[in-house]
């Protein structure tokens, strides 16, 4: 039996220090909450410095995309946001958007009634899907 190794974060630094440890990854899964914890984040935050939605998302884009390029071969997961209200159109709008920032992305839908029917429409569109458990 062959296992992966997936990391669970959203600091780049963090990935290329498990990389020189371990010598490869075979992909990355991130979220909202991850990418939050980020330095680069907590700083912006801790200067009392808020993000825009758009900004939020450009930050995240960012992270991913240089998660990418360290792991140009592995997968990366990129979780879209979703709340009691959001319907499964709001989550595949992001995941429309998210599929496009990188080569390697899978995106995260949440494991809930609305998160399969949109991970099921990204998937007849041809994207790759990663669900996350719901508590």
């Amino acid at each position: 039996m062959k296992s992966k190794v997936f990391l669970d974060g959203g600091d780049p630094k963090e990935t290329k220090e498990i990389l020189a440890l371990l010598g490869f990854l075979d992909g990355q899964t991130t979220n909202p909450t991850l990418i939050a914890k980020s330095p680069e984040a907590q700083r912006r935050i801790s200067e009392g410095k808020k993000f825009t939605h758009k900004e939020t998302m450009d930050f995240y884009r960012g992270v991913v995309t240089e998660l990418s390029q360290l792991l140009p071969k592995g997968s990366i997961s990129i979780e879209v946001y979703a709340d009691i209200k959001t319907t499964a159109e709001d989550m595949l709008k992001q995941a429309r958007e998210m599929w496009r920032w990188i080569p390697n992305a899978h995106i995260k839908f949440p494991t809930t009634h609305l998160g399969l029917v949109a991970a099921e429409q990204l998937i007849d569109e041809g994207g790759r899907v990663n669900m996350t458990l719901v508590f």
